[in-house]
């Protein structure tokens, strides 16, 4: 992984110091809130790991968020085929938190609860797991 001046697991801190002090008058922010911090936290740690990837996705096909899940999707032929099948899960994974945060970011008219939050959380912690399984972090 590269070194970044800013951790990106500390997004994954802070999605769950913000459930953990939500309130109930709050509580649908606040778990819009933590799914979108959890996302970013997966989102930059993918974009490190994938920056060593011998191959690039393909510049012109969608934009920064569909191209990382398309490296984890295409650019892992040189490696095992088990690691192979974490990173194709990987990416599955990705994808549901990108959905998932735009849903938290941006529709405002679907109600997204403190459950779902914590699953976004369970789900970014679940890939920061493969990839230290994959030993790619």
């Amino acid at each position: 992984m590269s070194e970044t001046s800013f951790d990106p697991k500390l997004f994954l801190d802070f999605a769950q110091s913000i459930l953990n002090d939500s309130t109930v008058l709050h509580a649908e922010s606040c778990a819009r809130v933590a799914a979108s911090r959890a996302y970013y936290c997966v989102y930059h740690i993918c974009n490190n790991v994938a920056s060593n990837f011998p191959t690039k996705p393909h510049q012109n096909v969608g934009g920064v968020h569909r191209r990382l899940i398309g490296a984890f999707q295409n650019c892992t032929s040189h490696l095992p085929q088990e690691t192979q099948i974490k990173l194709l899960g990987i990416s599955y994974i990705l994808d549901q938190a990108r959905q998932n945060r735009v849903d938290a970011d941006y529709h405002l008219d679907r109600e997204f609860t403190i459950d779902k939050a914590k699953t976004c959380i369970c789900s970014t912690k679940k890939v920061i797991e493969k990839l230290e399984e994959s030993k790619l972090l």
